[in-house]
């Protein structure tokens, strides 16, 4: 197999991103410069676009006539500076606008004419360079393939185009890592320009994905299709067929203002994980403020394709630059998939369960999610399965407790992503207590944790009065301490129009923790039960969404 370097990348202006030739039904003769964004003070190496040979894909799921798809295997790579072998990392771009055949863009046709396939793949060429930098070969190939409508698909739903994505992503993905491990056993796959004899490490994997992409990837890592140790999803889909959530170091990055998916449909990938009972691996939820769906990407933010504007919250009139998003993304990335292979010696602060719950992340506002190791928590409460089932716990004083189960809406007109199991807890004075047995063999733990969030439909929560509460230990001696949450639970911004109320401002609940440690005077190790305690708020309604204690 041969292959065509096509050029290096020397810190160009972005906006200058142009797209490249488009791939054909035949191996690439000709090479056309392309230049490639390097991130600005990321150090090591630069990016290079190549485009290598022309497989066929299989659609079990089509006609005889498209049952074979040619997909040219172009994309970008960047490789570390020093000796390797080195993992690979692999970046993945979301479904966005194809090629078509007429100017109103109903037709879809693949391949695309020459000249006019946009290359999503360049646009991660900046994210490329920061895991070089961090001893990563990082690989992103061209995948606008596996979603086209042409060849046999059409139109059909969300769901059922789905199947034919991840049939085709699957296949792309193995041909590019096929090429890699052929390369780095000395073939000359990309030519004499880019020699990795000796330098892949294909023992592991890293994926990054984005969008739609990441419901195949999550697929990928679960069913052990590949290798993967680090899995990270931005902004991703979660369609009908999702399964479980991989048991897989994992990262989800969600974007506050993502005007293309505003339910924030990857928080399911959470909302699945933490009620896995044998998962072994941590997985942590992250919304960065202001930001929105495409920005991560140079090519859709050199288009000005602000999906934000689409959207009704308010926290979204004034968003972050593009390279805000891109310089985040660089950075948690980068940690995180340097705490999954082992190369830190503290996890980074939003896989770490010892630290108070960060409120920022490399200088932006962040909210952050976690789920620990199965083996590492004892759970306390967790939600019940069906709306007729009682709460475990028990109520004193002016309180009262309703279920919501697991992927049913708690209220009408409030959007909750993921759709978690919860209780809601409602007073209409102060004095009411929410009573939970403790489990045994509480001995050795050091968090208690738990999930909260603000009914913000319940008129007497308001903005003016975020809701304080406190919570309570006992033990089995009757020793009892107790302890005010950090502060006070923020209400989310209600939707600029008035009459939308909360159906345009996700309402994520928040992760708090508290050191067992400040529980002065209780015998962790015979803990009999845990309170919540409406003591501070006059009157008010929270979600409760998990309770449990950390080792």
């Amino acid at each position: 197999l041969s292959g065509l370097l096509l050029s290096t990348c020397a810190a160009p202006d972005r906006a200058a991103l142009l797209p490249t030739p488009a791939a054909t039904a035949v191996a690439p003769t000709a090479a056309t410069p392309i230049p490639l964004g390097q991130t600005a003070s990321i150090a090591g190496s630069a990016s290079l676009a190549y485009e290598l040979d022309t497989i066929t894909v299989v659609q079990s799921r089509a006609t005889a006539e498209f049952r074979h798809l040619p997909i040219p295997l172009i994309g970008a790579i960047a490789v570390p500076t020093g000796d390797g072998p080195f993992p690979v990392a692999m970046v993945l771009h979301g479904r966005h606008t194809r090629c078509y055949a007429d100017a109103a863009q109903l037709e879809e046709v693949w391949p695309c004419p020459p000249g006019e396939e946009p290359r999503y793949d360049v646009g991660f060429a900046y994210l490329l360079d920061a895991l070089a930098a961090r001893g990563y070969l990082a690989v992103a190939p061209s995948i606008n393939g596996a979603y086209t409508t042409a060849a046999g698909l059409n139109q059909p739903s969300l769901d059922e185009t789905q199947l034919w994505v991840d049939e085709r992503l699957a296949q792309i993905i193995a041909a590019h890592l096929e090429r890699l491990a052929a390369a780095g056993a000395g073939e000359p796959i990309f030519g004499q320009e880019l020699d990795l004899t000796g330098q892949v490490d294909l023992s592991a994997v890293a994926l990054v994905a984005h969008s739609t992409a990441g419901h195949t990837a999550n697929a990928l890592a679960r069913e052990g299709t590949l290798p993967v140790r680090a899995l990270f999803l931005l902004a991703p889909m979660r369609f009908a067929a999702a399964g479980t959530t991989a048991d897989v170091t994992t990262t989800l990055l969600l974007s506050a203002c993502d005007g293309d998916r505003p339910d924030l449909p990857g928080q399911g990938y959470f909302e699945d994980a933490r009620l896995q009972s044998n998962r072994v691996t941590p997985l942590a939820a992250v919304v960065l403020s202001g930001a929105n769906h495409n920005f991560y990407n140079t090519e859709l933010a050199r288009q000005g394709n602000d999906d934000a504007r689409f959207g009704r919250n308010p926290d979204c009139v004034e968003r972050p630059p593009a390279e805000v998003q891109q310089a985040f993304l660089a950075a948690v990335v980068a940690d995180h998939i340097d705490a999954a292979f082992g190369r830190l010696a503290a996890p980074p602060p939003f896989l770490d369960p010892a630290a108070p719950t960060p409120t920022e992340l490399y200088g932006r506002a962040a909210q952050v999610s976690l789920v620990v190791p199965s083996a590492e928590r004892l759970v306390i409460f967790a939600p019940p399965a069906a709306a007729d089932t009682p709460p475990s716990g028990a109520t004193t004083g002016p309180l009262t407790v309703a279920v919501c189960p697991p992927d049913v809406a708690c209220s009408e007109g409030l959007l909750q992503p993921g759709r978690p199991g919860q209780l809601r807890l409602t007073w209409d004075e102060p004095g009411g207590v929410f009573r939970l047995p403790a489990p045994t063999g509480s001995a050795g733990y050091t968090t208690l944790r738990l999930r909260l969030a603000v009914d913000p439909l319940h008129p007497a929560n308001t903005a003016a009065a975020p809701v304080a509460l406190s919570i309570a230990l006992s033990d089995s001696a009757g020793n009892r301490a107790v302890v005010p949450l950090p502060a006070p639970l923020p209400l989310p911004p209600q939707s600029t129009y008035e009459s939308d109320g909360f159906r345009h401002t996700p309402v994520l609940p928040h992760d708090v923790r508290l050191p067992l440690a400040d529980f002065v005077g209780v015998n962790i190790a015979q803990l009999s039960a845990v309170e919540l305690v409406f003591d501070a708020t006059p009157a008010g309604s929270v979600l409760l969404a998990d309770l449990e204690l950390w080792q």
